[in-house]
């Protein structure tokens, strides 16, 4: 308290506003305002200038792909993917640092999503958005999460187990408003895929109309080293990838099936 009060007078002199205090507390915590008010003000400028220095390492990155960056774009949240679970969640949400290009042929968004509650700290996801021109898929949401089930209850949605296949639904909680063309995105050998996928590699799916969506937890761009930060949107692309075309692939054979 003796130091706080020697800085607080000293500062009140200076600042010529000394007669404005009669007592000692006064003075402390004169000083420990402007110590918190300098604290927060560094805090800023320390954020001001990481993000300033992500979005130009995620720029330069983008440029070399050849893709297109944008640090916001609100446009997406028109998008009829944004109808989905994932985004329904929190009382605050947003979308930040939005990658568009082709990956391997497949034209996609990438872009991370935060949301935040009252109660909770804010939640960040990597989520690759895949438009299927020419298709159209059943709603559904395919997750590992436990916070799953809860959007599932939000919005009626039915959880369907697979009887003959006990392991995939033990591991994954597949949910949809429509069961038979949930039952029909979900043959044998895509639900082996996603068996048989590192958990790393795995992340949650999504579908609805025209869009499939890949998407993963991340600690968001604050909470990351800008290089590690480019390496999870890398690995996210690819496993993202990976799954949309076994997608394709199995909705292509059994449109000629059929």
């Amino acid at each position: 308290m003796e130091w706080f009060y020697q800085f607080g007078r000293r500062m009140a002199e200076w600042l010529g506003i000394a007669d404005w205090f009669h007592a000692e507390v006064g003075y402390a915590a004169f000083g420990m305002s402007i110590l918190l008010f300098v604290f927060f003000v560094f805090c800023g400028w320390l954020a001001i200038r990481k993000t300033r220095k992500t979005r130009a390492a995620l720029s330069k990155f983008a440029r070399k792909m050849d893709w297109s960056f944008k640090p916001k774009d609100n446009s997406l949240m028109a998008k009829g993917f944004f109808g989905l679970p994932l985004f329904q969640r929190g009382s605050w949400s947003g979308v930040r640092n939005v990658f568009s290009g082709k990956f391997e042929e497949a034209e996609f968004s990438l872009f991370e999503f935060w949301y935040k509650t009252k109660d909770m700290p804010s939640n960040h996801y990597l989520v690759t958005a895949f438009f299927l021109n020419g298709q159209q898929l059943p709603e559904f949401q395919l997750s590992h999460e436990s916070v799953a089930r809860k959007d599932g209850e939000k919005l009626d949605y039915k959880i369907i187990d697979f009887e003959s296949d006990p392991e995939f639904s033990k591991r994954y909680t597949l949910m949809t408003p429509n069961e038979e063309g949930g039952r029909e995105l979900f043959p044998e050998n895509i639900r082996s895929f996603f068996k048989n996928r590192p958990r790393d590699k795995t992340g949650s799916l999504a579908g609805r109309g025209n869009w499939l969506l890949f998407y993963q937890s991340t600690t968001g761009y604050m909470g990351r080293a800008t290089e590690d930060y480019i390496r999870d949107i890398q690995g996210c692309l690819k496993s993202a990838f990976e799954t949309y075309r076994a997608f394709l692939e199995q909705r292509i054979s059994q449109s000629t099936r059929y």
